[in-house]
């Protein structure tokens, strides 16, 4: 399952009382995240996204992706225990004029698809461990 959402952040949206929009989502293990910060914030806009009430991407609790002109594609893995899993996304806008958008794209897999893929980094980490002591 793969999740696109274009947010809207009305101007002048302060940090300490940010703009929030919430998805319903299915059960599983979030294995992509994609943030595209169109043209024109000039990094006066930031953007979290939360699972119950816990800041998931990025994931220290005072971290806001940020920037102008900018794609963030990385791999997550983080579960999603509970159906339907409430995702919350959280905005601020500090520009006094306009409005700004961020188009995120999340993708869930069932754990049981990732389980090799896990297993494998798992594997891949214990042997770093022992040659790198």
């Amino acid at each position: 399952m793969f999740y696109v959402r274009t947010i809207t952040v009305p101007a002048n949206t302060s940090k300490s009382s940010p703009y929030r929009e919430t998805l319903l989502a299915v059960k599983g293990v979030i294995h992509r995240v994609i943030i595209i910060i169109p043209a024109g914030h000039f990094g006066l806009t930031g953007l979290r996204i939360l699972h119950e009430n816990t800041p998931i991407a990025p994931n220290n609790p005072d971290g806001w992706f940020k920037g102008d002109n900018v794609k963030i594609d990385y791999n997550e893995f983080y579960e999603l225990r509970s159906f339907p899993a409430l995702l919350e996304f959280e905005a601020y806008n500090e520009d006094d004029t306009y409005d700004h958008e961020f188009i995120i794209g999340i993708g869930i897999l069932p754990k049981s698809a990732l389980m090799p893929f896990m297993a494998y980094k798992g594997l891949i980490h214990a042997i770093k461990s022992l040659i790198w002591k």
